[in-house]
């Protein structure tokens, strides 16, 4: 749990990105919450990418990490495809592609 504080941290490139996109964008409540759950979870995908342990297994094909989010309000799992640039339904697209390493 010591770790915890400072992995919490990295959701400040979180607010960043949507004080960024909010400017460029007039965006409504909820389009913000879903933007920063979002772009939270790409983030922490990419740090656990970045953790040496982590880095050798992927580089071993041995993982390979997902950008998956539940949103409560619909029952609706959402995965990010990067070829796509975009979080789609699990449901309607049975194809998950991994954030890390990309194929």
């Amino acid at each position: 749990l010591d770790h915890v504080p400072a992995w919490l941290k990295h959701g400040g490139k979180v607010l960043e990105q949507l004080r960024s996109k909010h400017a460029t964008e007039e965006l409504s409540e909820i389009a913000r919450e879903e933007f920063a759950i979002e772009a939270n979870a790409l983030e922490q995908v990419k740090r656990l990418s970045e953790v040496p342990f982590i880095q050798q297994r992927l580089g071993a094909g041995e993982i390979r990490l997902y950008a998956w989010v539940l949103r409560f309000e619909s029952n609706q799992l959402v995965s990010y495809d990067p070829h796509q640039q975009r979080f789609v339904s699990i449901t309607g697209n049975p194809m998950s592609h991994p954030v890390f390493p990309l194929e």
